[in-house]
């Protein structure tokens, strides 16, 4: 039973990667575009410092990444600060979800993806770079979901990916 649901986590992964590599990012003008940007100047520059620190964090351990790394409580530091200071900030909980998941903390890496994909849905956000990064939100679910081997949730949120 193991094996069908890795089988099918593998064929589905391919396919996602395979569809978020054709994708292109570039933001939709109007509705999409505003719904990304916050009109806190303290939650964008928050989540400018973090990604900042990402960045540097990525390239400092090159793969040796513990949430516990100064570069990497920094990082997570400012992405908590960027959502405090703007809770409806998607592109914070966004990078938050992602220095979460390069630290390996995979519990709160799916609540921030499950925050992130409430909020699209809320703004009714719309975009070729929405759905990219919708995909990719509903994939890391997917991936969470087989790590505990809730392979019902798995399939379901990859197939969500695909859509």
């Amino acid at each position: 039973m193991k094996k069908r649901y890795l089988k099918m986590f593998l064929m589905l992964s391919l396919v996602i990667c395979g569809l978020l590599s054709v994708l292109s990012f570039s933001f939709a003008a109007g509705q999409g575009e505003t719904a990304w940007k916050t009109f806190s100047q303290e939650a964008s520059d928050y989540l400018e410092m973090a990604v900042n620190k990402m960045d540097e964090a990525i390239k400092t351990y090159q793969g040796v990444n513990y949430p516990n790394k100064e570069l990497w409580v920094e990082a997570i530091d400012y992405g908590e600060k960027a959502i405090e200071a703007d809770p409806d900030f998607i592109e914070a909980h966004y990078h938050l979800a992602q220095i979460y998941q390069y630290t390996n903390w995979y519990y709160r890496e799916a609540r921030e993806w499950g925050r992130y994909i409430e909020l699209i849905q809320k703004k009714e956000v719309i975009s070729p770079e929405a759905e990219q990064k919708l995909a990719f939100a509903y994939y890391r679910l997917g991936y969470a979901a087989y790590q505990r081997e809730d392979y019902d949730n798995c399939i379901l949120y990859l197939q969500k990916a695909v859509e």
